[in-house]
């Protein structure tokens, strides 16, 4: 199973907050039969989320 939308980078926008948080969730997935995970992290929304992070360096 491949996950296509997925907000799993740590501090980016309304995902995860952190890489602890991040890896929880890869783990979750991996247990639900996850074995691929796409980033999708929000940019340009029309909704200000105050970005905690950038993207370029949460990858």
């Amino acid at each position: 199973m491949i996950d296509l939308h997925s907000h799993i980078l740590p501090q980016v926008d309304d995902g995860a907050g952190s890489l602890e948080e991040s890896m929880r969730m890869i783990a979750i997935a991996y247990k639900d039969g996850i074995r691929q995970i796409v980033a999708t992290p929000h940019r340009n929304h029309p909704v200000d989320f105050k970005y905690k992070g950038n993207i370029e360096e949460a990858f």
